[in-house]
């Protein structure tokens, strides 16, 4: 991610100790006639980011989804591209992702870190820090069974000074919640939403009220 004004608004949040929440928007599971509805439920919302990217991005409607999100939105639209059919120049930001966790050159082949072992997890997100990463994204993978646990994210929060955001496996409101209590400067909701789209306004207050409380 180049260092602009989204970027700016990430480190914001961990200087001021303010929690963010980010809508993830996969093109290939909406139509762009969804797309409207969704920036209206996220308005409303008070939702600080929109993630937008899948895994395959087979559709070719890339651009039209983002026009008519930000024709209704001012919500900062962030893409992370997997191959450069997957850019848009109507996103506000790009995230250049890079894998640090891997012990294998492919990258569908290396086995994650596992959900208990915390001191390597703090480890890892050392030497991404330290390799001069801007951010640092946790992610129990797509529709996870189990989220990231809480003491690992408490761990690598406490150790580590760029911001941190967490993903994967967040069902609920409370969930959320917890991440951010733990650590984590911005959630990331994704499937969850898909299945119920009333998440929307009940995750971003859940995540909204840590700075009301802090």
């Amino acid at each position: 991610m180049m260092t602009g004004p989204v970027y700016k608004r990430f480190v914001s949040l961990r200087q001021e100790k303010r929690k963010a929440f980010a809508v993830l928007i996969d093109p290939d599971k909406v139509s762009v006639s969804q797309i409207s509805s969704l920036a209206e439920r996220c308005n409303q919302a008070g939702v600080d980011f929109v993630f937008m990217g899948g895994s395959l991005m087979v559709s070719q409607h890339l651009d039209e989804c983002i026009q008519h999100f930000k024709a209704s939105s001012d919500i900062p639209v962030v893409l992370f591209p997997g191959s450069p059919s997957q850019v848009s120049s109507y996103a506000d930001a790009l995230f250049y992702l890079s894998l640090i966790s891997g012990r294998n050159t492919y990258m569908s082949g290396s086995a994650p870190i596992p959900r208990d072992k915390d001191d390597i997890a703090l480890c890892t997100a050392l030497a991404g820090e330290m390799q001069g990463k801007h951010l640092l994204y946790v992610d129990a993978g797509s529709g996870a069974r189990l989220p990231v646990s809480d003491s690992m994210i408490q761990k690598i929060s406490a150790h580590t000074q760029i911001p941190l955001i967490v993903g994967g496996g967040i069902k609920d409101p409370e969930r959320a919640y917890l991440h951010c209590k733990s650590g984590a400067d911005v959630v990331v909701v994704g499937n969850a939403i898909e299945k119920d789209a009333n998440l929307i306004q009940e995750i971003a207050s859940a995540v909204h009220q840590q700075y009301i409380k802090a």
